[in-house]
């Protein structure tokens, strides 16, 4: 592996630690030769601020995703008593504007509910719930990382956990039901979009 491939590599390693919380440092910030994916990306930057930018990205994979699924599969329940595809993709839209509104206090929630939805109306609130777990991400400074707030959980002893945490349990939420649909579009016969990371 040459320098400008590890040096990619190690870039794309620190944002996902510092996104999930898992490091202790409070900035990310080392040189990087190799090309850019966001040119306007900033080299140094927050935890926060390294997810906010996952999360642009994961916004354009999941789009990609759900306009590889024909509208004609959109409710179909692969087996019975499991969420339909439309059914994921809001949960994943409520799971968003929920987990990131608890960084600011609370946020209404949006309609979870697929029954009666198109694919156009699905994708609408899907982009919609990323664009507002962004806002409220971009309003969330690096030092209140370690405020606490509420949290409901069924393995906590106490009912908070920290905005870092908050970060980490978004993504993990977002992955799980983004991994679920994958086997959905293999199930239809749908090659699913090339994984977009950063």
């Amino acid at each position: 592996m040459n320098h400008c491939e590890q040096s990619k590599r190690d870039y794309g390693r620190r944002d996902v630690l510092a996104a999930m919380g898992v490091t202790g440092l409070t900035a990310v910030s080392f040189p990087f030769t190799g090309p850019r994916r966001h040119a306007d990306a900033p080299l140094s930057y927050s935890a926060a601020q390294a997810f906010r930018r996952s999360l642009s990205a994961q916004s354009i994979y999941m789009r990609e995703i759900g306009e590889a699924m024909p509208e004609s599969s959109y409710h179909d329940h692969p087996v019975p008593g499991i969420r339909s595809f439309a059914g994921h993709l809001l949960h994943i839209a409520t799971g968003l504007v929920t987990m990131t509104g608890v960084l600011i206090g609370g946020t209404t929630g949006i309609d979870g509910d697929p029954t009666g939805k198109s694919k156009a109306q699905v994708l609408r609130i899907l982009t919609e719930a990323f664009d507002r777990a962004m806002r409220a991400v971009d309003r969330v400074p690096n030092e209140a990382l370690d405020e606490t707030v509420p949290w409901a959980s069924r393995l906590l002893d106490a009912p908070t956990i920290t905005k870092r945490q908050v970060l980490a349990v978004t993504r993990d939420h977002l992955a799980h039901h983004r991994g679920q649909i994958l086997v959905y579009l293999r199930l239809r016969g749908v090659e699913p979009p090339t994984y977009v990371g950063f």
